[in-house]
């Protein structure tokens, strides 16, 4: 179904809400069939900034642009005409409108059902019912992912400062989660100096995700990054990969010192506990 392009959303220079915004935004993509992604070079502009939604179609001249001041969006440009004389944009999955998806985590966050979430952002969107466009949907699992990462986030935010000493203040997350059982939470630190021990291994890995996975994985991946506590200590995660998936974490642990046989403790510990072969 071929949808007509949408009228701009004001006159050139007047601001609108963020509302008013993606809906043009979606009619857009609807139009096109296309996604609109944001150009990643923000330009200041007074005490805004100047936001540039181009097609994903390389060399399509169709774009908008808008100032984004505080909460409002000034529009400034549109150009709707498409011109698709290459390739199609190469994509592993079919990637879900930027704006599609921010309204749907949205809605998360304000406690809205997973389950209704399709449902009602298409209605506040104006999305019609019989669209076509592969871009405007979302997995239920994806949803579901997003709503588990949600709840995730508010539970970090919720935790105390519960010492200044940030290896004692492991060691209270570990005491305050232990009764969490079907989680792999463990702690060790040695050393007399707490401010600086001579080793230190902290894992964690959540067993909502893990139970997510219902085929063993046929690949694993051990990566790490530096610096995400005070000393720098590596901070690793072990993660897998499904043909028709991005990384799941399965694991993460902190070492000290980084060898090989605090590794190879972290990974035996994993799969001991979730009773899973490498």
């Amino acid at each position: 179904m071929q949808h007509p392009p949408p009228d701009p959303p004001c006159e050139v220079d007047q601001a609108i809400g963020y509302l008013e915004y993606s809906r043009f935004v979606i009619a857009a993509e609807l139009h096109g069939n296309i996604r609109f992604v944001k150009d990643p070079q923000k330009l200041s502009i007074g005490t805004g900034v100047l936001i540039y939604h181009r097609c994903e179609y390389k060399g399509c001249p169709a774009g908008f642009k808008f100032i984004k001041n505080f909460d409002n969006y000034i529009f400034k440009s549109a150009n709707l005409t498409h011109i698709h004389s290459g390739p199609p944009p190469q994509h592993k999955n079919t990637p879900t409108s930027g704006t599609y998806r921010a309204w749907i985590k949205k809605f998360l966050m304000n406690h809205g059902s997973p389950l209704n979430a399709t449902q009602e952002v298409n209605k506040t969107l104006e999305i019609p019912k019989d669209h076509t466009c592969i871009h405007m949907t979302m997995k239920q699992t994806a949803i579901n992912q997003l709503k588990y990462y949600l709840q995730q986030k508010d539970l970090m935010r919720s935790l105390p400062d519960i010492s200044l000493n940030q290896f004692q203040s492991l060691q209270n997350y570990v005491n305050q989660w232990e009764d969490q059982h079907d989680d792999l939470i463990y702690f060790d630190i040695q050393g007399e100096d707490t401010d600086f021990p001579d080793k230190l291994v902290f894992i964690y890995s959540d067993n909502d995700m893990i139970s997510q996975i219902h085929e063993k994985p046929p690949i694993y991946h051990l990566d790490s990054t530096f610096k995400l506590i005070i000393h720098g200590f590596p901070f690793y995660v072990l993660a897998t990969k499904f043909a028709n998936t991005h990384s799941i974490p399965l694991c993460y642990f902190i070492i000290y010192p980084d060898n090989s046989e605090n590794i190879s403790f972290c990974l035996s510990k994993y799969f001991e506990t979730t009773h899973t072969e490498p």
